[in-house]
C-alpha cells in the first residue's frame, strides 16, 4: 500500500500526472443585504421578488404567468414529460446592472436579472426571450 501512495506521489511530483480542472462561475450574491423579500406561488412555479414596490409585484406576475403559460411547451421540446419536481423557484434580481438569467443545480433555481436587454433588432420582448431561454434550461435540470 504504501508503494501505491509514494509511487502515485512521485508522479504526481514529476508532473506526468498533470490535471486541469475548469468550472462555470456565477454570481448571484449582489442583492443587498437589506432587502426583504416576498414570494409568489403557482401550481408548478414560485417566483421570490423584492418587497417594496408595486412595479415589482407586476414584474413576478408577469414572469410567473410566462413560466406556467410555457410549462408543456418545455417538456415537450427536451422530451421530458413528467414535469419540473416540486415549485421551481425563480428570482427576481431588479437592483443588478446585469441583464441575463442563469438557471443552475445546486440551489435549484432560476435568477433573472430584470434589467431589459440592449437589443434594439428582437422581435420578442426581452422579458419573454428570456424566460423561453432560463425555462428550457430548468426542464434541462429537471
Amino acid at each position: 500500500m504504501k508503494k501505491i501512495i509514494v509511487f502515485c506521489l512521485a508522479l504526481v511530483m514529476l508532473g506526468v500526472v498533470a490535471v486541469e480542472l475548469d468550472a462555470q462561475y456565477y454570481d448571484i450574491g449582489t442583492d443587498r443585504a437589506s432587502i426583504k423579500w416576498n414570494r409568489m406561488k403557482s401550481k408548478n412555479f414560485e417566483v421570490i421578488y423584492p418587497r417594496g414596490s408595486e412595479h415589482f409585484k407586476k414584474m413576478a406576475a408577469t414572469y410567473l404567468a410566462g413560466m406556467e403559460s410555457r410549462y408543456g411547451i418545455y417538456a415537450d421540446s427536451v422530451k421530458f414529460n413528467y414535469g419540473v419536481p416540486k415549485r421551481f423557484p425563480l428570482v427576481l434580481h431588479p437592483y443588478s446592472a446585469a441583464a441575463n438569467g442563469i438557471t443552475v443545480w445546486a440551489p435549484r433555481q432560476i435568477d433573472f436579472y430584470t434589467l431589459p436587454g440592449l437589443d434594439p433588432l428582437s422581435s420578442e420582448p426581452w422579458d419573454a426571450a428570456l424566460i423561453n431561454h432560463e425555462g428550457r434550461h430548468a426542464w434541462q435540470i429537471a
